[in-house]
């Protein structure tokens, strides 16, 4: 399979696009099917638009089944390899390729509503200036499983999601933003993404908003979510490497460091300190017990909120372990990211 590594102008009449969509994969051949119909079908203008596919080297089917859209849209789809196979490498490659003044940043396990592009660019164009980029609503799929959908009720919830993209919000200037569209000249002043960052929205936008730019969220554009960590257990881990990586992003910029990531961190001291403080200090003891107890009551009436809005009990015990599962997993990643060297550039 040929992949293109050089700029390939095969634009309708001669035209140059407006917009670069850019889908950075590896190993997507579940979901990139959807999500490159979901792309292709928008009501934005097709001859405004490109869409570039960014592969990490692949080793499924994904390979193939973006050649077979390469091959049936020639004039939209262009193909680059990624030999790193980092998404913040795959992005930039992406970014520098790109052809239109803004850059649309997707994944390869999302699909979009047929008006996505149309309502996103709509929102820059008529941004204020100083506004980089504006954000989407991200929901879970419609054919996502169970837990899938569990995990996006809690991570959309108050206790599971405040303070983080997950988190739908009504205000118009946010501090973080995903499945966006981005001014590209931004991007290039702020010297796109550092690849040494798993947590790649938290620490670009960071910078944006350090160079003086604002960051809006539109929250009736919609796109669908697959979340890949689909049991408990791959859920934990994933937790535990996102907050390991918003440890490295707080050491490289302290000024991000947030009080609502030290709840985690309390969370997990005062449950592993518990014993040795009911032996030594009774007081202090009974202080812990108390915020235990307002946590664990906090969790119950967030789950049986979600089970009452999705009308199905089942989803209380499930959604409870959940969020145990997400803060404790945060707690324990940002206690290993403090100790953890920040990558060299």
């Amino acid at each position: 399979m040929l992949i293109r590594s050089e700029l390939d102008l095969e634009y309708i009449d001669g035209q140059i696009r407006e917009v670069s969509v850019i889908v950075a994969v590896k190993n997507e051949e579940d979901y990139i099917h959807k999500c490159l119909d979901s792309l292709i079908t928008q009501s934005f203008p097709q001859e405004k638009y490109e869409i570039i596919i960014i592969d990490g080297m692949s080793n499924d089917k994904t390979r193939e089944i973006e050649a077979e859209y390469k091959t049936k849209f020639p004039n939209l789809v262009r193909l680059f390899d990624n030999p790193e196979g980092l998404t913040s490498s795959g992005l930039n490659i992406g970014i520098k390729n790109a052809e239109g003044k803004i850059v649309v940043i997707f994944s390869g396990h999302a699909y979009a509503h047929t008006l996505f592009l149309s309502q996103l660019i709509e929102a820059l164009n008529n941004a204020r200036s100083d506004v980089a980029g504006v954000g989407s609503n991200h929901l879970p799929a419609e054919d996502e499983g169970p837990l899938g959908k569990a995990i996006a009720y809690v991570q959309n919830s108050i206790l599971g999601g405040w303070g983080t993209s997950y988190r739908r919000r009504n205000s118009r200037y946010v501090n973080s933003i995903a499945f966006c569209a981005y001014r590209k000249e931004i991007l290039e002043d702020i010297k796109l993404f550092d690849k040494r960052f798993g947590a790649l929205d938290l620490e670009l936008n960071w910078r944006i908003k350090k160079a003086g730019f604002k960051l809006m969220i539109r929250n009736d554009v919609a796109v669908y979510y697959y979340r890949r960590y689909n049991t408990f257990k791959k859920f934990a881990k994933k937790m535990i490497t996102y907050c390991i990586w918003r440890a490295m992003v707080t050491k490289k910029h302290p000024d991000s460091f947030s009080i609502l990531i030290c709840l985690p961190v309390i969370l997990i001291l005062s449950t592993t300190s518990l014993p040795l403080v009911i032996y030594y200090h009774s007081q202090l003891a009974d202080v812990i017990l108390l915020g235990l107890g307002v946590y664990l009551f906090a969790i119950m009436m967030s789950s049986l909120y979600i089970s009452f809005k999705v009308k199905s009990i089942k989803y209380s015990m499930v959604a409870a372990l959940i969020f145990v599962l997400e803060h404790f997993g945060y707690g324990f990643g940002f206690i290993i990211g403090l100790f953890r060297r920040l990558p060299r550039c």
